[in-house]
């Protein structure tokens, strides 16, 4: 047998009612010469036999069923067995345009490329698409300079430090090189110990890449279900974003010096405090006097010390400035009508 062009890694947890569209969309890919590895997480619904008789209508399908370990793990236990030249993860409520793969393949190829991205959009359930500001260009990055820059700029900057992002830094809009993930031993981290997981998982791999190649075409439909878990507040999930927020320098500084990574790396340190305030502000089971003390409290932690030296201050819109001076100086009462008009 052929070793196949793409391997797509599908973890599967609950998503019954979302399942065949994203298989539909898989199944009917232009690039016939591929792998589907679905990774049956301890699904509690109907999943697991869906998966069975996915693999019985198609051999290009392999099942796993594993006890549930969340996402990142369920990525690399279809790692394990895959055998493409090149690897793509898609979650199971998503669904990516039949073209995704082949446009993917055939310019990774004619560029020798390590890796290569589309661009990405959201799809609501009232079928609403909403489209993500991404670089709207296609793009050769080339040799180490080139792509840690691409890699900082999927983490943060100054210029990015309330949210928006030049690069979304999701990996289900990409294929990734076979043969330099198994090199370097590259893996997932669980996201039920850590937030991020794609994150750490693009430092290590793109800290390895040499040739990465980024694509103008929206191809890739993130479901964004307004009921999931991971939309509201919990204390295992701010406990998540807060051990993230710790080990992104340890991370970082495995591969890079301080005085290349400090302006991205502050950026997403802003970024993932205020995913915190955001979710703290959402809270309904304590009062809004409650609430000012926590964010007070949050304004305080020493991660957040380098808002001192008046570090985010140039080249910001005036809505970034008052957020940040908000933070600095603890006005809790304009943070949260910043924050709540930003999420609402």
């Amino acid at each position: 047998m052929n070793q196949p062009k793409v391997s797509i890694i599908v973890p599967i947890y609950n998503v019954e009612k979302y399942l065949p569209r994203c298989m539909d969309s898989l199944l009917n890919q232009t690039l016939k010469d591929i792998e589907i590895i679905m990774v049956d997480d301890g699904s509690p619904d109907n999943c697991p036999a869906m998966c069975d008789e996915y693999a019985k209508q198609d051999n290009r399908i392999k099942v796993i069923h594993k006890k549930n370990g969340g996402l990142g793990f369920a990525r690399n236990s279809g790692l394990e067995i895959a055998t493409g030249k090149y690897i793509a993860f898609l979650d199971s409520d998503d669904f990516i345009d039949i073209r995704m793969y082949e446009t993917l393949l055939n310019y990774a190829e004619e560029n020798q490329l390590d890796t290569c991205y589309c661009r990405t959009q959201k799809y609501y359930p009232s079928g609403k698409v909403e489209q993500i500001t991404e670089l709207a260009e296609n793009r050769v990055f080339e040799g180490r300079n080139e792509v840690d820059i691409f890699l900082m700029e999927m983490i943060g900057g100054k210029e990015y430090a309330f949210g928006v992002m030049k690069y979304a830094v999701s990996v289900w809009k990409s294929i990734y090189s076979m043969n330099l993930i198994k090199k370097n031993n590259i893996l997932f981290i669980s996201e039920k110990e850590m937030a991020s997981e794609d994150l750490f998982f693009h430092i290590d791999y793109l800290s390895c890449a040499s040739k990465v190649g980024w694509l103008n075409e929206k191809m890739h439909f993130y479901f964004f279900n307004t009921n999931s878990i991971s939309k509201n507040y919990s204390k295992e999930k701010y406990n998540r974003i807060k051990l993230a927020m710790k080990n992104l320098k340890s991370y970082l500084e495995k591969y890079y010096s301080f005085d290349f990574y400090k302006d991205y790396y502050y950026g997403q340190l802003l970024r993932f405090q205020k995913v915190i305030f955001m979710h703290e502000i959402s809270r309904v089971d304590v009062s809004y006097c409650s609430i000012r003390r926590i964010l007070k409290e949050e304004c305080r932690k020493p991660i957040l010390s380098f808002l001192k030296n008046d570090y985010f201050t140039k080249h910001l819109s005036w809505r970034k400035k008052a957020y940040i001076f908000a933070v600095k100086y603890r006005l809790v009462d304009i943070l949260f009508c910043l924050v709540k008009l930003k999420g609402s």
